[in-house]
């Protein structure tokens, strides 16, 4: 039996953890969406969200599943602090399977980002762009931008490897992975290549400050992308630049979490 039809616990309750932000409310909508998704295949006993920067607050996500087993799927881009330090501490887990005194089994899985079918992901969205603006691959820089960490904790590294294997591949013109708080910057976009087309993939979960409002501009773009609208493009310093928005609205999302629990059972 292959992992994808592997059947799910019974009885089992699945809580996603996002970043959320607590300056743009509607951070949180993709990470919302996709467990109204999840929740409508009935597939888990009852599906719950919580959030680092918003209400309700990842400390309270437990307390809201009395479910006997629960699956914690971080939805984050990388692994880092919050996957490895935050989050494990706000819900009081001690390790991939923390048995609380009431008897629940507490199921903490791996990042979203980490699992390979991100990388297709990336892969079919710029193809699409490519295709559709009938652009030569070479020509092509594509920007993978992370949210990095400036105390360090390697949350750069699943994006640098991204960048790195995707690059090897010879599939585009370059493949840059840059940070937002990290070297290389996003700021610094212009400065890192020379190639007149510019992909702009932000490998970040939710649309919030960073990845809907502030790293657009760096880009030259307007702050926001438009509701339902997937790209934005336009001009910067003499190149033609295309931003995506976050994956966290990817219908293929919800069946990587599903993969994700079933590797943890």
């Amino acid at each position: 039996m292959t992992m994808e039809n592997a059947p799910l616990p019974h009885r089992a309750a699945l809580l996603l953890v996002g970043h959320g932000s607590s300056r743009r409310p509607d951070a949180s909508a993709p990470i919302r969406r996709l467990a109204d998704r999840l929740a409508a295949e009935h597939r888990f006993a009852r599906i719950e969200t919580c959030f680092w920067k918003e209400p309700p607050f990842i400390g309270q996500g437990l307390d809201r599943i009395a479910a006997p087993e629960i699956f914690v799927v971080p939805v984050f881009a990388a692994e880092g602090e919050f996957t490895r330090v935050i989050v494990p501490r706000e819900l009081g887990l001690t390790g991939t399977l923390t048995v609380r005194p009431d008897g629940r089994r507490i199921h903490y899985c791996r990042p979203v980002g980490t699992h390979p079918r991100v990388t297709n992901l990336i892969l079919a969205r710029a193809d699409d762009l490519i295709a559709s603006e009938r652009l030569e691959p070479n020509s092509i820089a594509l920007f993978l931008v992370g949210h990095g960490n400036k105390r360090g904790g390697g949350a750069r590294t699943t994006v640098d490897e991204l960048a790195q294997k995707l690059d090897a591949s010879g599939r585009y013109g370059e493949v840059r992975a840059v940070f937002l708080e990290e070297e290389p910057l996003a700021a610094s976009w212009s400065a890192l290549t020379d190639r007149p087309n510019i992909i702009v993939l932000p490998l970040l979960m939710a649309e919030g400050q960073h990845g809907g409002h502030e790293l657009p501009l760096l880009f030259g773009l307007p702050a926001d992308l438009p509701d339902g609208q997937s790209v934005i493009a336009g001009t910067c310093q003499g190149r033609r630049i295309w931003f995506c928005r976050g994956i966290a609205d990817a219908e293929a999302l919800a069946d990587i979490i599903l993969d994700l629990v079933r590797e943890t059972r």
